[in-house]
Order: structure tokens, then sequence, then C-alpha cells
């Protein structure tokens, strides 16, 4: 019994500690992508891809860029967000990623970002139509207006 508690402590602590490095990587790709930023260097399609959050968790590791106690991170916000944006017709994977953040969207980053989707939607209708198609169901919720209203 002693045995089979302990076994379930290490798997929980396992568990809990790679989740705590994949935030740990998330906050390192945003430090890293801020002092590239600063120093005015180019970020790759790559390193974009890795900065477009993934989880509600990464989602408010990146808005907490918009805190006004971190007023200089600020400007990285929108610089990373012009960025994603500027990607979207270039970058089907990026545009995909894009896409499927709206799933975490709040607030008044979530008014902006649904403007990108709905003017993306207008002027790019065929790639947003078919990047639509490739998301799975629980991340097309949020965005099947655009889809139904443009693409059917």
């Amino acid at each position: 019994m002693i045995t089979k508690l302990l076994s379930s402590i290490l798997i929980l602590s396992f568990l809990s500690c790679k989740s705590q490095q994949a935030n740990v990587s998330y906050t390192s790709k945003l430090e890293k992508a801020s002092t590239m930023i600063k120093a005015n260097k180019q970020l790759s399609d790559d390193e974009l891809l890795e900065l477009i959050p993934t989880t509600e968790k990464e989602y408010l590791e990146f808005y907490s860029l918009t805190d006004p106690n971190r007023q200089k991170e600020w400007e990285i916000f929108n610089q990373l967000n012009t960025l994603f944006e500027s990607k979207l017709s270039k970058n089907k994977t990026i545009l995909k990623n894009y896409l499927e953040m709206s799933r975490f969207v709040d607030g008044e980053f979530a008014e902006s970002y649904f403007e990108v989707i709905n003017y993306y939607v207008q002027e790019q209708n065929d790639n947003f139509c078919e990047a639509f198609k490739s998301l799975s169901e629980d991340k097309r919720k949020r965005i099947e207006f655009y889809f139904e209203e443009s693409c059917e």
C-alpha cells in the first residue's frame, strides 16, 4: 500500500515538473524574442510559430506582456502581433496556429484579434477556408461564424 502511494506521489511530482518545464520553455522563448526584438533582429518563421500560444497557460503568459506594470513589454506584445499578422498569408502553419489561438483570446485583445480574422477572411478567403477545415472541432468553435458566412 505504501509503495503504491509513494509511486503515485512520484508520478504526480514528475508530471507537475514536466508541466512547469513546458511553461518555463514558453517563457524562455518569449524572453528570447523580446531580446531579439529589442536588438532589432529578425525572428524566423519557426521562432514566430513557437511564440503563438497553444495552451491557455501560454496565452496568459503572452497576454501578461500587456500588464501595466510591464510597460516596456507592451511594445514587444504589439510587435509580435504585427509579425504574426504579417505572416498569415505567407505561412500556412502560422495561419493555422493563429486561428487555433481563438480558443484563448479574451478581453480587449480579443476585439483586435477577431478584427484581424475578419479582415483576413475578406482578403484571403480561400486560405482561411482551407486552414479552417484543417482545424480540429474543438479549435473551430469561436471562428465557425466566419467559415459559415464565407466558405460554405
